[in-house]
């Protein structure tokens, strides 16, 4: 006997369609989002059919792929019977049955009319395995009792739900994770043309709470439309709630309701019943309306959604985002959401360089033609591509997909060995078009980033832009308020690698003096984007973010899909600028729309091994009149710009002697020394100075003295397109010297350093790793004004530096002897990302006849301890973790007790920081005002941080943790330099206190 489910399942489920046959997508026909939809359903058709070929068909060939009834097996198990009571839908109580699914370790889907409400769902029983064994199905017999399992639903952790009445019918609820770890998930994916009139459509489910069946007889598509699928599939009241799939097995609806209706099948056989079913798709649109919305599902919706992968073709790769469709219910929302298409500007730009010369090779053109045709972008920059392979794209979509883009090109007369940049776009949405630069610009992209005739540095120099960067103007059809939106495009590719910094930086400044240039002739919308190759934390762009120009990031994966996060969440080395008047064209800063934590699958590989970046623009038909943000980049000097382009070879290399300038030397001769990583530091500093630009906390900007450094127009745009030119050079010496000590196989102990200014002072004092590298051989990660958080949390290059190093030294049979870390001062004496003291936070007001510890917030302080014993741990668990160096010494260090300066008679004067601006200043902010009382609270800030040392140290000879006391090494205040470094002579001293305990750690 077979158990059946108690009461009946609900009947006369409400259509969210009609049901007679008409054109496919009828209800979105009046504001088609794409030119053809019976194109793009041909064009995904072939490209989910790729080699289906038909030897001979008998009658109506409707055979499908053997391996999909794999994977129809596979996915059976996440079905199960559904058997609940209480009040349904229409308000009637009573006892029903239907079939759900899972879709995710903890969601489990099913219809609004089987689970309507949180009550109903937590009362209900939800069954797996209730199906006919393999041997009962063998041996013809179905009277055998199924084993099954049982679990129950927990819509307290989650419920969210659309009405089966002028809704989607559906809800998804929460269920515990053993049960998709035992029978596994279907997944959700938006897809808008994966099925057509005319294919199968396949159904598992407990028609009328029998054991599990699949409808495979019959199964003819007949209608797809923006919201629903129909279908003749066999079904039965219970049915409700299931899953339905295409011929390739893919999830396309939910299956809500039978209707009556006579119709004749397309292989002649007479039916009384027409099937529907809800498109995914249009629930993720749904959802995604939900979750922009102020209602009480908003948080749920957005939970729901990060287990739906990838684009609606319809809607694009950003759906109902930024979108604000009206409607009186769910279903009129999908609808306009779908037609909204006018409501926004999406952009993308991609490096597909495998297609510039390749384009020819059917695969790799058909497979970007659908990446592109899945995005559905309004406008796409794409980098390292010819021009006539972007015209065989732009042929491809329209010959596959239906749609007519229009294309411009950065070099039209480009060849096929010469990648370039392009533009391409909708046609039905823009007018597009080349705009040449100004003539005073052009000149600018043509620059090198050295003197011409400096062949020695041909290695790391060259053209600042290898690619010319093509301005692109674009108007939208519709007006919005008075007028239609014009922006301007610039699709950029920089030059990638750490020997493109210079020429990234430069690029960064000319850019910047470029755009001041348009806005001079009226154009202000303007978006870079595309190829950066830098981080925005690697200072090289820094020009065009002090601009006022927002940046954006995308991180590109490696595991072939694509996430989308907006900065400062993340940065990474593609990234997309947005002028700043754009907020005053768009309106409020809702204008930019990024979808973050929203995937695509790995296709995306098989065209090309760069990701997408890709943003939205929401337009609103009334623009704000506030004034655009950011800064005025004030006037330049084109003219002697120019003019120094053309002198620049003849003048930069002349020596000194011969310009009569005694004692003075040239910027190329300054470079060639700080490019000689044998020439000392102190031999270099009397050339340098502390720029007055404003920095970040214990990295001051070095920059060039002009009063001993002949520089022209060129030098110094290039300097100033370098935000931290003394910062780099610091650091590539020494990686250079590093480097060179491995070459010649320098016996003495190889050192990993990775720290703040105590280890990396740019080049104007000699600081503890300076002293150390003549003992050991010191490769050193560290960064003036660097933090834990950074360090250790955001960009954790230690552990990749030791992974390397364990790889590169294992084949000389080395390792590294020690790591030493330093990552403790910034975050107690520093600023934090703001730039407001940290000091300031732990400190009290003064309070008069009170001691030191009086005067320290005990909750803030025990806060900032906490967080940096925590990331210590972290760090030292994370080195000892690797097997090689589990018993690496780790060294950690503490500080000497520093002195507030702005004292009477202090005898500091740095060059590079105000003579009390981390210490002495803060205290007197807080009333504190007695340097005697100062020097007590930082006493008892330093001792404090000594004891967190200890105790993450613990036991050195057990934990090979091992704390440098550093208390009394600097001493007196003549052996500062400033309130929190010591002089070269004082970072000497402390330096003997590392090396006595390296001495002793180290097995030489």
């Amino acid at each position: 006997m077979v158990d059946s489910a108690p009461g009946r399942a609900p009947r006369g489920i409400p259509f969210a369609s009609a049901t007679k046959p008409e054109q496919s997508f009828a209800d979105i026909r009046a504001k088609l989002p794409v030119t053809s939809p019976e194109s793009m359903q041909l064009g995904w058709k072939g490209v989910r059919e790729v080699g289906v070929t038909f030897e001979r068909a008998i009658g109506r060939y409707v055979t499908i792929s053997a391996t999909l009834l794999k994977v129809l097996a596979d996915r059976r198990r996440a079905v199960a019977r559904i058997q609940t009571d209480g009040i349904d839908f229409r308000g009637d109580p009573g006892a029903w049955g239907g079939t759900g699914f899972l879709v995710a370790p903890n969601l489990f889907l099913t219809n609004n009319h089987v689970l309507n409400s949180d009550v109903v769902a937590g009362k209900a029983l939800v069954e797996f395995d209730y199906e006919v064994g393999e041997e009962a199905l063998l041996g013809g017999t179905s009277t055998v009792s199924p084993s099954k399992k049982v679990f129950r639903l927990d819509p307290r952790r989650l419920f969210i739900t659309s009405p089966a009445q002028d809704g989607l019918d559906y809800t998804f609820v929460w269920i515990d994770s053993s049960a998709a770890a035992e029978f596994g998930t279907i997944v959700l994916e938006r897809s808008s043309f994966t099925m057509m009139e005319g294919e199968q459509a396949f159904v598992i489910h407990h028609p009328d709470g029998r054991l599990k069946e699949a409808s495979v007889d019959d199964t003819d598509i007949l209608k797809v439309d923006s919201r629903v699928v129909h279908y003749s599939s066999d079904t039965d009241y219970g049915s409700s709630g299931a899953p339905v799939f295409n011929r390739q097995g893919n999830l396309i609806a939910l299956h809500h309701a039978t209707s009556e209706q006579d119709l004749t099948l397309p292989n002649g056989h007479k039916s009384k019943y027409v099937n529907e079913g809800i498109k995914i798709a249009a629930i993720a649109l749904d959802l995604e309306t939900k979750a922009q919305s102020s209602g009480s599902d908003a948080a749920t919706a957005q939970e729901v959604l990060s287990a739906i992968r990838g684009s609606d073709t319809l809607t694009g790769f950003f759906g109902a985002l930024g979108r604000r469709p009206e409607g009186a219910n769910d279903l009129e929302r999908v609808v306009n959401a779908y037609t909204s298409d006018d409501a926004d500007i999406d952009i993308g730009f991609w490096n597909i360089e495998h297609l510039a010369s390749r384009y020819q090779e059917g695969p790799k053109l058909e497979a970007a033609a659908a990446v592109l045709a899945d995005m559905k972008l309004d406008i796409w920059g794409l980098s390292e591509v010819s021009p006539n392979a972007v015209r065989a794209l732009v042929k491809e979509l329209k010959e596959r997909f239906g749609e007519d883009y229009g294309c411009a090109f950065s070099e039209p007369d480009a060849g096929d060995g010469k990648q370039s940049t392009a533009v391409i776009w909708r046609t039905a949405v823009l007018d597009g078009s080349s705009v040449e630069w100004p003539e005073e610009v052009q000149l600018l992209f043509k620059m090198r980033s050295d003197n011409p005739a400096a062949s020695e540095f041909e290695a790391v120099h060259g053209k600042i832009f290898d690619r010319y960067p093509g301005l692109f103007r674009f108007v939208t059809g519709k007006r919005y308020g008075a007028a239609p939106v014009t922006l301007h495009v610039i699709p950029l590719h920089l030059k990638a690698m750490s020997e493109g910094s210079l020429r990234r930086r430069m690029a960064s400044g000319i850019l910047r003096r470029a755009l001041e240039v348009l806005k001079r002739n009226g154009i202000e919308d303007v978006i870079l984007g595309g190829d950066m190759n830098a981080t925005l934390a690697s200072g090289d762009l820094n020009h065009l973010k002090h601009a006022g120009f927002r940046p954006m990031g995308a991180d590109d994966e490696q595991d072939g899909a694509f996430t989308y996060l907006k900065s400062p969440y993340k940065s990474f080395i593609d990234n997309i600028f947005l002028s700043p008047n754009l907020k005053h064209t768009f309106g409020d800063d809702e204008f930019l729309v990024v979808a973050r934590d929203r995937e695509i699958g790995d296709f995306v590989k098989t065209v090309s091994d760069h990701r997408p970046i890709m943003i939205r623009l929401a337009l609103r038909d009334k623009p704000a009149t506030e004034e655009p943000a950011g800064t005025s980049l004030g006037a330049i000097d084109v003219d002697g710009l120019l003019d120094s382009i053309q002198l620049h070879a003849s003048f930069a290399r002349r020596p000194p002697a011969a310009l009569g300038l005694p004692g003075k030397i040239t910027f190329e001769e300054l470079k060639r020394m700080l490019s000689d990583p044998s020439i000392p530091d102190a031999r270099i500093r009397p050339y340098l100075q502390v720029s007055p630009r404003d920095h970040a906390p214990f990295s001051p900007i070095v920059e060039p003295n002009p009063n001993k450094v002949i520089m022209d127009q060129i030098d110094r745009v290039e300097v100033e397109s370098a935000i931290n030119w003394g910062n780099s050079f610091c650091r590539w010496r020494r990686e250079q010297r590093f480097e060179q000590r491995l070459k010649i196989n320098d016996p003495k102990p190889i050192l990993l350093v990775e720290g703040d200014s105590w280890f990396q002072f740019p080049l104007l004092l000699d600081e503890v790793v300076d002293h150390l590298d003549g003992d050991f051989v010191v490769r050193c990660l560290g960064a003036a004004g660097d933090t834990a958080d950074n360090m250790i949390h955001r960009d954790p290059e230690y552990a990749r530096e030791l992974a390397a190093l364990d790889g590169r030294l294992g084949k000389e049979k080395r390792k590294v002897s020690a790591f030493l870390l330093s990552a403790a001062g910034n975050d107690v004496i520093g600023a934090d990302a703001e730039g407001n003291s940290v000091l300031l936070k732990l400190l009290k007001k003064y309070q008069p006849k009170k001691g030191a510890s009086a005067h320290i917030d005990p909750k803030a302080s025990k806060a900032v301890f906490s967080y940096l014993e925590a990331a210590y741990r972290k760090v030292i668990a994370t080195v000892h973790a690797m097997p090689t160096y589990r018993d690496l010494p780790i060294l950690i260090h503490g500080y000497d007790y520093a002195i507030p300066g702005g004292f009477a008679e202090d005898p500091r004067h740095p060059i590079w920081a105000a003579q009390d601006k981390w210490l002495g200043a803060p205290m007197r902010a807080k009333g504190i005002v007695d340097p005697i009382l100062q020097r007590e609270i930082i006493k008892l800030l330093i001792d404090r941080l000594y004891d967190m040392f200890d105790k993450v140290a613990g036991n050195s000879r057990v934990t090979k943790v091992h704390m440098v006391d550093a208390r009394g090494a600097l001493g007196p205040v003549d052996s500062w330099a400033d309130e929190i470094h010591g002089t070269s002579d004082g970072f000497a001293n402390v330096a003997s206190r590392f090396k006595a305990v390296l001495n002793r750690v180290i097995r030489l």
